[in-house]
């Protein structure tokens, strides 16, 4: 019988089997490993950054950031940090001070005062983005704001830049060539 103390259990039902879980065999199958967020974590990401990206286009004043463009933002599975991940429009390593340094110490050293600049104005503008997300976000505890450079996304940027660049130029040739065009198209639906 059961001793003092003790519960004797119905059914064949072992002590083991209460309230923990079992062989992770038995566990349903999953491709998930636990670590992908949910979908309210994903749609807070989604709503954070487009306020995020309208905040600085529209409401930061800091020259320092004009060429900050935010280019992503991950939560934590807790949501109590946010990376902001940003790109710079004008890296420091193009500016007229890096390039008019002779040695690539010197330019490193200019390159890098200027990312702390560029920081420390992060650092100085995040209490009023954090106060402008929470009137456009309504959450229990916004997370805090950690900001880091995304080279990728730069060089993404100046790519584009390129490209629209070449584009303007084709665009301002491109008119001279169709009405030298025009005549030639006139005639030929005149004929039939």
């Amino acid at each position: 019988m059961a001793e003092p103390g003790r519960v004797a259990y119905k059914f064949g039902m072992s002590r083991q089997h209460r309230g923990r879980k079992g062989d992770p065999a038995d566990e349903p199958f999953s491709l998930d490993g636990g670590e992908t967020l949910g979908s309210r974590v994903v749609r807070l990401q989604h709503l954070m950054f487009e306020e995020l990206y309208r905040l600085f286009r529209l409401e930061v004043s800091d020259p320092r950031l004009q060429d900050v463009v935010p280019t992503s933002l991950e939560l934590s599975p807790d949501l109590r940090n946010a990376k902001v991940m940003f790109a710079m429009r004008k890296p420091p390593e193009e500016s007229k001070a890096a390039r008019a340094q002779k040695t690539p110490g010197e330019k490193r050293q200019v390159v890098e005062a200027q990312l702390k600049l560029v920081m420390q104005s992060l650092q100085k503008v995040t209490p009023f983005l954090r106060v402008r997300l929470a009137d456009g976000v309504m959450m229990k505890r916004l997370p805090d704001l950690h900001f880091h450079r995304d080279r990728l996304a730069e060089a993404s940027l100046r790519a584009a830049d390129v490209m629209t660049k070449e584009r303007m130029k084709a665009a301002q040739k491109a008119p001279v060539s169709d009405e030298a065009e025009a005549p030639d198209d006139a005639e030929a639906h005149s004929e039939p």
